[in-house]
């Protein structure tokens, strides 16, 4: 099949999603025998086709290269199947048409992995390797997807949310300290911050209302643990895979703790992660109920996200700390960890996108009426 690979975009995890789509890209070519097409949408909006971004250090200078001799162009008319034609401006035209069978959705946070790209899909009946678009938007905005998770008595850590302008100092005191700030809608721990005291607060405060408007702040866990298990949706069938146990010497997993430092948590380096976890029965078995109970409430679908959680070290307490509905190459290895081999999970992938695509076309939508006819007569 034709596969189009999509990742990039404008937002703060451009870097990270072209590491992950350089993974996928790689794995889909030495191990299934699908044609694979990689797409880059830039920093200004320009969606990009170019096979040589199959290449790492191609990648690398993505950043520094002006594609202004690029014309892509989506024919939205067709369904069943992506249709797009790329003209490059040269002395030489050069036409490139392009048809894809499924679509691997490889872009983080806002306008992509909320929901937009993914509504784009089911719009044009198009099979996406991505959860579903409810689940995304949901689970995009921190608050949000805590609300639901607490009205499903999911434990989660007690937690406080402001729009801009709006935060009661107050309020946020009464979490005690220490106290951890949040912009609602950023992932991969970009400005997060952990604060001891006012002054530290109101400074944390600002910083995340440069980046979002609407911040969360939460209550700290002691002698934290954290620990990570990803869920495949395999049809109607909720498969847990193992637990990971991430260790860091910092407070908490920063950006440069999950990619930069010694390799990084989410580069699978063993001396920062445990697989399987070695955790009581107990905390397994409870930390997989959570992954499908959390599942079912956000209605994920579709594919694998990765549920984090964090544990008490002296209790028995677990909390769902976040839902990463995207996490991609960085979550691969709990997989390979959980009988599967790279090629089985990326076919299972596919066959599952075209499975729920299946699925949704099967439903009618034929529903006949009258309106017409009243609305002549009333001009009449």
């Amino acid at each position: 099949m034709k596969v189009w690979v999509i990742f990039g975009s404008k937002n703060t995890e451009h870097d990270v999603s072209i590491a992950s789509a350089y993974w996928i890209m790689q794995w889909l070519i030495k191990n299934t025998e699908h044609e694979v097409y990689p797409i880059y949408i830039t920093k200004e909006w320009k969606w990009i086709y170019d096979k040589s971004f199959l290449q790492i250090n191609n990648l690398k200078e993505l950043t520094e290269k002006n594609y202004d001799k690029y014309q892509f162009n989506i024919d939205f008319s067709r369904q069943w199947k992506f249709y797009a034609r790329q003209k490059i401006k040269s002395f030489v035209s050069n036409v490139t048409d392009l048809e894809l069978d499924v679509m691997f959705l490889i872009l983080h946070w806002k306008n992509w992995e909320d929901g937009t790209a993914q509504w784009l899909c089911q719009m044009l009946d198009v099979p996406y390797v991505s959860t579903s678009a409810l689940g995304s938007a949901i689970w995009i905005n921190k608050s949000a997807m805590k609300d639901v998770l607490k009205s499903n008595n999911i434990p989660v850590v007690d937690y406080i949310s402001f729009l801009q302008w709006d935060e009661d100092i107050n309020q946020i005191e009464k979490l005690w300290y220490p106290i951890f700030v949040k912009p609602a809608n950023l992932g991969s721990s970009i400005w997060i911050s952990k604060v001891n005291n006012k002054d530290e607060l109101m400074q944390a405060i600002e910083v995340a209302y440069f980046y979002d408007n609407q911040i969360i702040c939460e209550k700290w866990v002691k002698n934290l643990i954290e620990l990570n298990c990803s869920i495949l949706v395999d049809k109607d069938q909720i498969i847990v895979s193992e637990i990971e146990k991430v260790s860091t010497k910092a407070d908490f997993l920063s950006f440069e703790e999950k990619y930069i430092n010694d390799g990084g948590t989410m580069q699978w380096v063993e001396a920062k992660v445990e697989i399987p976890a070695k955790i009581p029965s107990e905390i397994q078995n409870k930390i997989y109920e959570l992954s499908k109970k959390s599942a079912k409430a956000l209605q994920i679908d579709w594919w694998a996200p990765r549920i984090d959680f964090l544990r008490e070290d002296w209790s028995s307490n677990v909390y769902v700390n976040e839902i990463n509905t995207i996490p991609w190459a960085m979550q691969l290895h709990l997989w390979l960890a959980s009988w599967f081999t790279i090629t089985s999970f990326l076919n299972k992938l596919i066959d599952t996108a075209i499975y729920r695509r299946d699925k949704m076309k099967s439903k009618s939508n034929n529903f006949n009426s009258s309106v017409i006819d009243i609305t002549v007569n009333f001009k009449k």
